[in-house]
């Protein structure tokens, strides 16, 4: 089975904080994000998900999340 990457862009409800990513679960990580489990986004509101690219490699997610 093949891995897919998702590069996820977050835009918190306030519209204040963004964040970029990269996962291959978007859905856990989007909870993560919003359960202030993730140390860069805690501090932010709850966050929409937006698709920004999806890659076949983690080293493709890697390269395309700093793009």
């Amino acid at each position: 089975m093949k891995n897919e990457y998702t590069i996820y862009w977050l835009i918190s409800e306030n519209k204040k904080n963004t964040y970029i990513g990269f996962t291959s679960e978007l859905e856990r990580r989007l909870a993560e994000h919003n359960n202030k489990k993730v140390e860069t986004t805690k501090d932010f509101n709850n966050f929409k998900a937006y698709t920004l690219e999806k890659v076949d490699t983690l080293q493709k997610a890697r390269i395309r999340e700093k793009y």
